[in-house]
């Protein structure tokens, strides 16, 4: 447990698992199993979020990856496991998080490139050539996502960044029947995007549980999802293909 200049931190473990908490919120920031491929978790999410590119004759891979809201490194860690040392640059407003991350979740992967600064300010400040195939977004302050990556002007900034396929991806915190700010995302992303997509995951009744948003930067159909599924190989782990 600690404090820093942004949050209060806790990390805490059960055998093997770790969990990183903010600020006495409800929400968990990061997980850590060791032992396992998948957090078991909406992180695991992110890693559909390439497959809603058009299918081809072999699986889509993100060539590189930018991370507003890195965390301790969960969905870092995930892309590295199942896509492959792919570059990573991830932006974590408060640097005591990204020290938590190097020394309790194992967030120490040569491909991540770890950057402390507002997510936004620092995507501004990239140069217009900076591109990225897939840009998610897993940034809270509990239990709120900070409203500067909400608007209409932020996903025009992050569109301005994609490849020319390239998709955006958001986790979006909710209960089991108040979906008001997925409505509101989805409304605003889609001024911006041609194509957006909402999976929900299961979650216990009446608890906060999570949908992650995917959007498109050229229009898409649900279908190439299927057809990106039908090729996962052997080369994956088999949970992850499940």
């Amino acid at each position: 447990e600690d404090e820093s200049a942004y949050n209060y931190i806790a990390v805490r473990q059960w055998g093997s698992e770790r969990h990183l908490k903010l600020n006495d919120g409800i929400g968990i920031h990061s997980v850590y199993h060791p032992q396992m491929v998948l957090s078991q978790g909406i992180w695991d999410y992110f890693l559909l979020a390439p497959l809603f590119q058009p299918p081809g004759p072999e699986l889509v891979r993100p060539k590189n990856l930018l991370l507003i809201g890195l965390a301790a490194g969960t969905v870092s860690e995930l892309f590295t496991t199942i896509y492959g040392p792919l570059p990573i640059t991830g932006v974590e407003l408060d640097p005591q998080i990204i020290e938590v991350g190097q020394r309790y979740f194992g967030m120490n992967q040569p491909n991540l490139t770890p950057v402390a600064a507002d997510g936004r300010r620092w995507l501004l400040q990239q140069s217009a050539s900076a591109r990225w195939d897939l840009i998610a977004v897993d940034a809270y302050r509990p239990p709120y996502i900070p409203f500067h990556l909400t608007t209409l002007e932020f996903f025009q900034l992050v569109h301005s960044h994609l490849s020319e396929d390239g998709i955006l991806a958001i986790n979006i915190g909710r209960t089991a029947s108040n979906f008001a700010l997925v409505d509101a995302l989805s409304k605003t992303v889609a001024q911006v995007f041609p194509s957006v997509y909402l999976i929900d995951e299961p979650g216990p009744a009446g608890n906060l549980s999570n949908s992650l948003l995917v959007a498109t930067a050229q229009p898409t159909q649900l279908e190439n999802l299927a057809g990106n599924v039908a090729l996962l190989s052997a080369e994956f782990p088999t949970e992850f293909q499940q």
